[in-house]
């Protein structure tokens, strides 16, 4: 695993080490979409889920259903609640937390004009994708740093988290500085938190990309975004 130190790293003036906690973040992209197989870039618009796409959900779920979760977070576009749901409806335990909490933190980069178009439209200039609404890499970042900054504070030790694939980048690459070209659909990434003083002290990368749970309901795509 790879740990990344945050905030100026541990001080002894700032951390009482008697106050560190450990918090496991389970991060899992949405199944795949209508758009994901008709190559059209989603961005924060939505498309549903495919028969596959619901299927992953399941397996995903199954593949977690032991897991006793603290709190479950989610993104609020329709095709992240309903992996989500799914995902919850498979556990071992009938009564265990079937609730989330829906968070516009967690959504995918917004792709602006590009949104409902071929993948492929979107330019390589990033001033040009600025012009046109498109969300870059830094703002993508600063919303995963406020994400784990609230989960931080958080009561409890266990969460999972649903996502999109871009933002999930994002937050390997820049955050985790964990170098990833793809994250596939209903794929499990898991992350390490060292809280002190309920804030993030390190954040490392226990595993990322994991698709060992789909089978043949696995889909290997060159991208990591949601276009």
């Amino acid at each position: 695993s790879q740990a990344v130190m945050v905030g100026g790293g541990f001080s002894s003036k700032s951390l009482n080490f008697r106050l560190m906690s450990k918090k496991t973040l389970v991060v899992v992209r949405h199944g795949e979409t209508l758009a994901n197989i008709q190559n059209i870039i989603q961005g924060q618009s939505d498309s549903p889920l495919t028969p596959r796409g619901e299927s992953q959900a399941v397996m995903v779920g199954t593949h977690l259903s032991t897991h006793a979760w603290d709190a479950c977070f989610t993104s609020d576009l329709g095709r992240a609640q309903h992996t989500t749901r799914l995902l919850l409806g498979q556990h071992s335990n009938p009564h265990h937390l079937a609730t989330f909490t829906p968070s516009s933190l967690l959504r995918e980069r917004a792709a602006g004009i590009y949104e409902g178009l071929p993948r492929g439209s979107q330019p390589q200039s990033s001033a040009v994708r600025v012009v046109n609404a498109a969300e870059q890499d830094a703002h993508v970042v600063a919303r995963a740093r406020e994400f784990l900054k609230l989960l931080s504070a958080q009561e409890g030790s266990l969460f999972l988290v649903v996502s999109h694939g871009g933002f999930i980048h994002c937050l390997l690459k820049h955050i985790c500085r964990v170098s990833t070209h793809t994250v596939p659909n209903a794929s499990v990434s898991v992350l390490e938190l060292d809280v002190g003083d309920t804030e993030m002290r390190a954040v490392r990368v226990v595993s990322h990309g994991d698709t060992r749970h789909l089978g043949h309901a696995a889909v290997e795509r060159a991208e990591w975004t949601d276009q």
